[in-house]
């Protein structure tokens, strides 16, 4: 079993039923989406169209199962992907993966997840990405494998968080604008606003591999 199949199953052992997660390895070959998703990125690298395609592929896979297997995938005017009435859902990818995740609304207005790499948060990105109190939780970690995993933990929740709550409020943060708190017995995150302490109604998950990292933020209704 590859990491992303690992991160999956990990994810999903510990998110409550009705939501859906797909992904897998971004394919050398562009993969097959509709032509009207297709001219969002027509003149894009090949890269960025992989990526996309990807992205899109998996989603289509979860909105199958949900019956709507027509549905296009459009983008507003922010760039965020556009999902059925009620459904919330998210994309992300790295280098090499792609997952995507789509929950009904009815049990979460929106959702977040985020793929980030292990040792990609380097020390020196840390006091523009973390605030004090991170960057001593980081610190009192003894080994610098395990402080750069925790990093990517932490960097990761505050990607999900943004597209969480962006769809919402429409506000950009700062990334010290929100602190992260993780629980690693239960593998669950808190997220606070350090003008307003922790904000309520979000639920966070995260689960490390070898080489990466996932979180998932959802937002309750």
């Amino acid at each position: 079993m590859n990491e992303i199949s690992k991160l999956l199953n990990s994810m999903e052992s510990l998110l409550a039923a009705g939501s859906y997660l797909a992904g897998g390895m971004i394919p050398e070959i562009v993969p097959t989406i509709p032509d009207e998703e297709w001219q969002q990125v027509a003149t894009a690298s090949p890269k960025r169209q992989r990526e996309f395609s990807c992205g899109r592929n998996y989603s289509h896979q979860l909105l199958d199962q949900l019956g709507f297997s027509n549905f296009i995938i459009g983008r507003d005017d922010k760039g965020c992907p556009l999902w059925p009435d009620g459904l919330a859902g998210s994309i992300s990818h790295t280098n090499n993966y792609c997952v995507a995740m789509i929950a009904p609304t009815d049990s979460y207005v929106s959702l977040g997840v985020d793929l980030e790499e292990s040792g990609r948060m380097k020390k020196t990105l840390w006091p523009r990405l973390f605030t004090a109190a991170e960057i001593q939780q980081l610190g009192n970690i003894g080994e610098l494998d395990k402080q750069l995993r925790q990093a990517a933990v932490i960097f990761s929740a505050k990607e999900a968080f943004y597209k969480c709550d962006y769809p919402i409020n429409r506000q950009l943060h700062e990334f010290t604008d929100i602190e992260i708190t993780l629980n690693s017995t239960s593998r669950t995150l808190q997220v606070n606003q350090l003008s307003q302490g922790e904000l309520a109604g979000y639920q966070g998950h995260y689960v490390t591999g070898m080489t990466h990292v996932m979180t998932v933020i959802q937002k309750t209704a």
